[in-house]
């Protein structure tokens, strides 16, 4: 993996590597100081200019090196963590990566929040017939399409990740039931919006989008499947259309 730096790598560099040096600096001189009394004034000059010119000339260098790595290090772990937590084709998060985000939420205690969440499961429309008619290559370019045009009509607090195929998720904390019903009409919308259509046939390329709202303490295990069954009704009802169901989790545990 090529590691390049940016300018702000090698100022953070530079930076670090300049208060080493001082601080290499001011430990020789105080190490020398006792000395410097008892020194005649020509070796005194001399010893002083040493006790700055071989930090200068050592740690210099040697804190600019190993500054280098370090960030090379921790750029090459930072791509790496991407790499694990983000789909390579669309560039949102994997399956993998949303769930720990919606382990995340529940840790921090946010299944209360006083408006509700919202859980949306969409697919692409007559996907499979894309790749057939088009190819891969171009069932590729719809995905990346239709994850843009969703990742466009949600907030920046919202999750959108692709959970395999065709299929997106996406979590919307803090909604009430109409504005996640509203909210869902936007993504259907905004896809529908895109330019992309459908193989061969010119029309608009659509999603259906199943969607499972709660107002109380929920967790994604409970909540995937319920909007997982609101996006195979919304497939089974001619498509292209939102589905929304008010999941209650003491109604379900009863």
């Amino acid at each position: 993996m090529k590691i390049r730096l940016e300018r702000r790598d090698w100022l953070k560099i530079g930076l670090i590597s300049t208060i080493g040096t001082l601080v290499c600096i001011g430990v020789a001189l105080a190490l020398d100081y006792g000395n410097f009394s008892r020194m005649a004034p020509e070796f005194k000059a001399v010893a002083i200019r040493n006790n700055i010119l071989i930090p200068i000339v050592l740690a210099l260098p040697a804190f600019t090196v190993f500054q280098w790595k370090i960030r090379q290090l921790a750029i090459a772990k930072m791509r790496l963590e991407e790499l694990a937590y983000t789909d390579s084709l669309t560039g949102c998060l994997n399956r993998r990566a949303f769930i720990a985000k919606m382990a995340e939420w529940e840790r921090q205690g946010r299944q209360g929040v006083p408006d509700g969440a919202a859980l949306m499961v969409i697919d692409v429309d007559y996907f499979k017939r894309v790749n057939d008619a088009l190819g891969h290559e171009q069932g590729d370019h719809v995905l990346i399409g239709v994850a843009a045009a969703i990742n466009s009509a949600i907030r920046p607090i919202d999750v959108l990740g692709r959970m395999g195929g065709e299929e997106f998720a996406v979590f919307m904390p803090g909604v009430n039931k109409p504005v996640a019903s509203l909210a869902a009409e936007r993504l259907r919308l905004a896809v529908m919006a895109s330019g992309l259509t459908q193989a061969g046939d010119g029309e608009p390329l659509t999603i259906s989008v199943g969607v499972a709202w709660s107002g109380g303490r929920v967790t994604f295990i409970e909540l995937y499947p319920e909007a997982d069954k609101c996006l195979y009704l919304a497939k089974q009802t001619g498509r292209n259309c939102v589905v929304l169901k008010e999941f209650r989790a003491e109604q379900h545990a009863a």
